[in-house]
């Protein structure tokens, strides 16, 4: 999180210091349902909730993915030029996933230029229900693995 709040920060002093360098694009105020850690059904979904600014004329871009493979997610229609807020989600439908990081990033409107990124460390457990057992979370991660 502190490489996020640090790049946010300096993303928004160059908006700050420069505002007619375009430099200005941002996603802020992300809110990740439900909080890690967590356990979820497949099918079940990490929805997303965030923010953003841009000066790209054209609009962007917003994609949430997580940075394991074989998962569903949402599609990103274009966010026009200025501020806003959006949603995007992700799930996994089959077999057993362990998300350990998920990647925030903007794009323009054609997906040719990259104008944001941002990671997170987050602890999602994707799978079958883990059987009621008498224990803490750790304690029954461990059995089930």
């Amino acid at each position: 999180m502190n490489r996020m709040i640090m790049r946010t920060l300096l993303v928004s002093a160059v908006c700050l210091a420069v505002p007619a360098s375009g430099l200005c694009h941002e996603v802020t105020n992300i809110v990740f349902t439900p909080p890690s850690p967590e356990h979820l059904e497949l099918g079940e979904h990490v929805d997303v909730t965030f923010d953003y600014e841009t000066t790209e004329p054209g609009g962007v871009r917003i994609f949430v993915r997580p940075q394991t493979g074989g998962y569903s997610a949402h599609g990103s229609s274009v966010y026009p030029v200025g501020s806003g807020s959006g949603t995007g989600y992700f799930t996994y439908n089959s077999g057993t996933a362990d998300v350990s990081r998920v990647r925030i990033w903007m794009t323009n409107e054609d997906q040719s230029a990259m104008l944001f990124e941002v990671f997170f460390d987050v602890d999602y457990q994707f799978g079958p229900n883990v059987p009621s057992e008498t224990g803490t979370w750790g304690e029954i991660k461990t059995l089930y693995r």
